[in-house]
């Protein structure tokens, strides 16, 4: 934040103990239970006031009372809870739209069971594919794949995609490959695997990582005007879970960006947007012109695109080992981006101005990332941009220190840290040494690292409150008596709130704006229906919204069919400013 902005705060929070911005009455006042404020100070007022879009006051309820005039609403907190706007720093939108309406495999728990499915929901359609979501990659183990036969059977006549629970891998059937063109001379692209036959080498169906773009172009999509009201409707399924921003951790396509932004013309997006938007190590370090040029044109009020994404290693890469040999003495799976080019690569888009998000789920991953930022602050000494590391799911000890060190913000996915069958699944592998670095989300924030917090939807749940629950308490949301996930890495909720709220504001951003509850920031809230402080974690699931107002305007409002309408008038809201910035 600003010097000349910080100072009023720090005066009107150390000296006065309460602070009002400008004149007149309040639109809102809240009063009568939680303020949890996610400010450095750790104030906790009585009562908040907002105007104009605004937090216009913070502190005793006496106080605040003097602001209600005529028309003002008054928020009777009746000892619940108001927290500042979530805000989603790792989801995926515009994969939920396309996701959400394919046959749903994420109930199956066998290969029958999978089939059954799918040959339930190619039997209702009539669509020219068949295209199901959600089978979870462990059900096979330790076999290789799924088979390609088994799915001949089930759908002969027409293509036929199962995408993966954790999306990096797709299972085709003989007509969607001859779709896609797959043919035993087709060639394996750089990143990505097409499982052949070991004899004949002829391919079995199975693509993971960059092989499935080859599907994902010639697969069918939803229309424009499909996507775009299918983007606002998960926007607006954000805001009943509290979310009044998120970053859109994977723009792969322009076309999403002015999806966003046709959104925002019409007063219809309702969230502020960060787009981070990927970088491909296949092509060369001239691509970034491209990405400087969408920075530019979508710079918006409600919009930006500030960050780039990098995977450097893929989902199906957990056995991406540093140093020590894996237990069961299977080989490192590769990254994606050798270690030289990487380097140059995060050099270079630090020199641009950019913040970098780098995908690792393997510990050589997460050090090859490290050493990249390394590499950048060297290069660009005097740049403090927010490069982030996420999901994070066996970094090794050594390397924990050099996040505070470089640094470097932990992208956290709290939900995926309890015991599962995607975490069993490579236990053989990992071995109980790797085991116990699992997810280490306390140790991060123990030695001073900046966590900022996502979900990772659609392939995890929205619901930032299951997150939290997990987070705490490292077990199955759906079996409180199950087993904790390495328990000594569970975070506060003090720390998961802010890990939503302020952690994420910096990593987006957006902490000059939002946050936090302080006087001259965005009026972006949310009410629950329970003093979280108050709550057992393992009953933090169950939390519910009652209100997200963001800049001022009640964006959701529970009991009113979800979501509401913003005070102003459609006209007004069609015409709303697009400043940009």
């Amino acid at each position: 934040m600003e010097t000349h902005r910080l100072l009023p705060l720090l005066l009107c929070g150390f000296l006065l103990g309460g602070c009002v911005s400008g004149s007149g009455g309040a639109d809102m006042v809240f009063l009568g239970g939680r303020i949890f404020t996610a400010d450095l100070a750790g104030s906790q007022p009585e009562a908040v006031a907002i105007a104009d879009g605004q937090i216009v006051f913070v502190g005793a309820a006496a106080e605040a009372r003097a602001l209600i005039r005529k028309g003002t609403e008054i928020v009777d907190l009746a000892g619940k809870m108001l927290l500042p706007g979530l805000q989603d720093s790792h989801t995926h939108p515009p994969l939920g739209v396309a996701l959400e309406p394919l046959c749903r495999l994420d109930d199956a728990r066998s290969n029958d069971e999978v089939l059954e499915a799918v040959q339930e929901c190619a039997g209702s359609r009539e669509d020219d594919w068949v295209l199901g979501f959600g089978w979870r990659s462990s059900i096979y183990l330790p076999e290789i794949a799924p088979s390609l036969a088994d799915l001949d059977r089930i759908v002969p006549d027409r293509p036929a995609v199962l995408i993966a629970k954790d999306m990096h891998t797709f299972w085709l059937n003989s007509p969607a490959m001859r779709s896609v063109g797959i043919t035993r001379d087709t060639p394996t692209p750089a990143g990505g695997e097409i499982l052949r036959d070991p004899q004949s080498q002829e391919p079995l169906g199975i693509l993971r990582d960059t092989a499935t773009e080859m599907v994902i172009k010639v697969m069918p999509r939803p229309g424009m005007l499909a996507a775009l009201k299918g983007l606002r409707d998960t926007i607006r399924r954000m805001n009943s879970y509290g979310y009044t921003s998120l970053m859109d951790a994977r723009l792969d396509d322009p076309s999403v960006a002015t999806g966003y932004r046709i959104l925002e013309l019409l007063g219809l997006l309702d969230a502020r947007v960060s787009m981070a938007v990927l970088f491909d190590p296949r092509r060369d370090l001239s691509q970034l012109d491209e990405i400087e040029a969408l920075r530019s044109d979508f710079s918006t009020d409600r919009l930006d695109a500030e960050v780039v994404k990098i995977f450097v290693d893929g989902g199906t890469s957990v056995r991406s080992a540093a140093s020590s040999a894996y237990a069961d003495g299977s080989p490192s799976s590769p990254v994606y981006i050798p270690a030289q080019d990487l380097n140059r690569s995060v050099v270079e888009i630090d020199r641009r101005g950019f913040s970098i998000q780098l995908h690792t789920l393997g510990d050589r991953a997460t050090t090859l990332a490290l050493d990249a930022i390394e590499a950048a602050r060297r290069a660009n000494p005097g740049e403090a941009r927010r490069h982030a590391i996420t999901h994070l799911v066996y970094p090794r000890p050594a390397d924990l220190e050099r996040f505070a060190e470089l640094d470097v913000i932990a992208n956290i996915s709290p939900y995926w840290a309890f015991p599962n069958e995607w975490t069993a699944s490579f236990f053989p592998s990992i071995g109980n040494e790797r085991k116990a670095w699992m997810y280490p989300f306390r140790s991060l924030a123990d030695l001073g690292v900046r966590l900022s917090a996502g979900s990772d939807y659609p392939f995890t749940p929205m619901n930032p409150f299951l997150a939290i629950e997990v987070g705490m308490t490292r077990k199955s949301p759906e079996n409180g008596s199950s087993e904790s996930l390495v328990p000594g890495e569970a975070l506060t909720l003090k720390m998961l709130l802010v890990a939503y709220t302020r952690g994420a504001a910096y990593q987006n951003h957006r902490e000059a704006e939002t946050g936090s509850i302080e006087v001259g920031k965005a009026a972006d809230l949310v009410v629950l229906d329970r003093d979280l402080f108050e709550t057992l974690p393992e009953d933090i699931s169950e939390t519910r919204v009652q209100m997200t107002i963001l800049e001022g305007e009640v964006v959701y409002r529970s009991g009113s069919q979800g979501q509401l309408q913003a005070n102003r008038s459609t006209a007004q809201r069609m015409t709303a400013s697009v400043v940009p910035r």
